[in-house]
């Protein structure tokens, strides 16, 4: 599954959801949907991401050589037409397994499997997490659990022709590295897990141990993950300002890095901002919430976050982490500012940390 959203105002805004079943019938349903908030945005902006407004009707259109023109549907429709697809797909299983068990849908990463289960929630098509689908899977999950296999995915990226369009994915397995080419996105991840895996991601070679199952433990914790960088929205909000006040010198490397498979997004956020978003991720990651940073804080104003919570993930060797060390520093020392009670601010300014931010 490929999910592409924007985020403005610390919310996901999903304009393109993707499903691809391979096997013997393989079967790619895609949808797309210009959220309200987007509809906000500067035409060129929409543009760039192939969307055009009809000036007559309060409508849109996806176009794209070789896709044609795709009128886009509101949020709950684009799901409703998922939530279809994805029955069907159910019951034409001939696998008595499959029968059984149900249809697992595999991600790239967490942020996407929980900007889409939200979707779904929202549109109120949470059962088909339980009627229909019933495994999860995350490819970074696996790349993380595989490290010694040096396994790489770049993200589709559109190639487009005189007549036709289709995707380039470059991977890598150790020293193999080749060039997928697929009608869509979400075939192209599929292609990925294939190579990967050398073959097909059967039950025992990967739903087994590298999948889990929609409504448990580890899918409840993707979730309230996704909740608590959300609730972070305001401490990012201060962070982005006061990097940009203070011009920081950004590196987007490490743990700060755009994950691996959302390379080819777009992103209309600033250096600053993605920071960031990225270092509130970082906190989530490492346990913590908006909650526990706030209690954290009032036990003790001089409370800092060890930078190892940043500095001992994502980072390639000793290189990198001096070239991030002073990033991470004046990032902790703005949590530190955000949170710290006002009559403890130097000339009482700076942070929100009386404010009821979640």
């Amino acid at each position: 599954m490929h999910a592409e959203w924007l985020v403005l105002r610390g919310r996901p805004q999903l304009y393109e959801i993707g499903v691809h079943f391979g096997g013997g019938s393989p079967k790619t349903e895609t949808v797309y949907m210009v959220p309200e908030a987007m509809q906000r945005q500067p035409p060129e902006v929409l543009d760039a991401l192939g969307f055009v407004a009809n000036p007559d009707r309060p409508e849109f259109y996806f176009v794209q050589v070789g896709v044609g023109v795709i009128k886009t549907l509101t949020l709950e429709k684009a799901v409703q037409k998922l939530v279809r697809f994805l029955e069907e797909r159910r019951q034409q299983q001939q696998n008595s397994e499959s029968r059984n068990n149900g249809l697992v849908l595999n991600f790239y990463g967490e942020e996407e499997m929980a900007v889409v289960a939200e979707a779904f929630e929202k549109t109120g098509h949470k059962n088909v997490f339980l009627d229909c689908v019933k495994g999860l899977g995350c490819v970074e999950t696996f790349q993380e659990r595989n490290r010694s296999k040096n396994l790489s995915y770049s993200g589709p990226k559109v190639s487009v022709g005189a007549a036709d369009c289709f995707f380039r994915t470059e991977v890598r397995r150790g020293v193999a590295a080749t060039e997928l080419v697929s009608r869509s996105k979400a075939e192209a991840l599929h292609q990925a897990v294939e190579f990967f895996l050398e073959g097909p991601a059967t039950y025992r070679g990967y739903v087994k141990e590298h999948c889990f199952p929609s409504l448990g433990p580890r899918a409840d914790a993707v979730r309230r993950r996704h909740r608590a960088c959300a609730d972070m929205f305001h401490l990012e909000v201060f962070m982005a300002a006061q990097l940009k006040a203070q011009r920081a010198q950004v590196y987007l490397e490490g743990v700060f890095a755009s994950p691996e498979g959302a390379a080819s997004r777009r992103e209309l956020r600033d250096r600053y901002s993605l920071l960031a978003s990225r270092v509130c991720r970082a906190l989530v990651a490492a346990g913590f919430d908006l909650g526990s940073l706030r209690r954290a804080h009032e036990r003790d104003p001089e409370f800092a976050v060890n930078s190892a919570v940043f500095l001992d993930r994502g980072s390639t060797g000793v290189t990198q982490r001096l070239k991030l060390m002073d990033q991470t520093v004046r990032c902790v020392r703005i949590v530190q500012e955000y949170f710290r009670p006002p009559q403890v601010k130097a000339g009482g300014s700076g942070g929100q940390g009386g404010q009821d931010d979640g």
